[in-house]
């Protein structure tokens, strides 16, 4: 059996100093090194690129709010905690 040389994916140990891109996170403020790649996408497709801190809040913010619409529980209720 032939071994394949050229990877389909890369890992996080596969990643070197030249695809990071520091970018500015358009919530909090910092600055942050990510993938190159990522940042491209994001950009091409007119999203904001959030740092790891602020992108995992946002998304738990998102599914909390979900969460709250389809189970019924009344906004009202909500803002108590």
């Amino acid at each position: 059996m032939e071994k394949r040389t050229d990877q389909c994916h890369m890992t996080i140990d596969g990643m070197n100093a030249s695809s990071m891109k520091k970018i500015f996170c358009s919530s909090c403020g910092c600055i942050v090194g990510l993938d190159g790649n990522l940042v491209s996408v994001k950009s091409k497709l007119g999203k904001d690129v959030e740092c790891m801190r602020c992108r995992n809040a946002r998304i738990s913010r998102d599914i909390d709010s979900m969460n709250e619409h389809f189970e019924g529980i009344p906004e009202e209720a909500c803002s108590e905690f």
